[in-house]
């Protein structure tokens, strides 16, 4: 498949003209990483997006607690063929969220940031569509969030687990019933 067409098929470019995506393709290369590479860490400037062709990408989140201990990573989402991440490097202040970690070997199409936006900018076409896209990938990103903070609130505050489950637990069996 052509670079051209791999961006079309992108979720992000949904709606985009093939002719609107020249500009792009210049700014693109394709990253090979092997399974768990760090492509990226949150709180670093975010320099480049990424559209994922082959592979997944878990998306994780740390946070500070209030005696400045960091807590353990959260998988906040997992990203696959067709779906992109690493939009702070369209929206400032243009500082990552969240870091990226290769679950398996994935082929990436990673995408200049400052490139893109300016040819963005200088291209409404193209422009309005992505940011909508953009937009919609942020709720979407923002709602996988609170599901799983929601999910590890839940657990750390449930004193019955020393663990995190692996599975749900095996219904109880009840005791029979004696007969005299």
């Amino acid at each position: 498949m052509t670079l051209a067409r791999e961006l079309r098929a992108a979720k992000l470019f949904d709606g985009v003209d093939a002719a609107h995506l020249q500009p792009v393709l210049s700014l693109c290369q394709h990253v090979t990483v092997d399974k768990g590479a760090r492509i990226f860490e949150q709180g670093a400037p975010a320099r480049s997006l990424y559209i994922v062709r082959r592979g997944r990408v878990a998306l994780e989140s740390t946070l500070e607690r209030p005696d400045g201990s960091i807590t353990h990573p959260t998988v906040v989402a997992s990203v696959g063929p067709g779906e992109a991440f690493g939009w702070s490097a369209l929206v400032e202040p243009h500082i990552l969220t969240l870091s990226a970690k290769a679950v398996e070997r994935s082929e990436l199409v990673q995408i200049d940031g400052p490139g893109l936006r300016d040819v963005l900018s200088r291209f409404r076409d193209l422009g309005y569509p992505v940011m909508v896209n953009v937009s919609n990938l942020l709720a979407e990103r923002w709602r996988q969030a609170r599901e799983a903070f929601v999910y590890e609130r839940d657990w750390l505050f449930d004193e019955k687990h020393a663990q995190p489950p692996k599975t749900r637990p095996a219904p109880q069996k009840r005791a029979a019933k004696r007969k005299h």
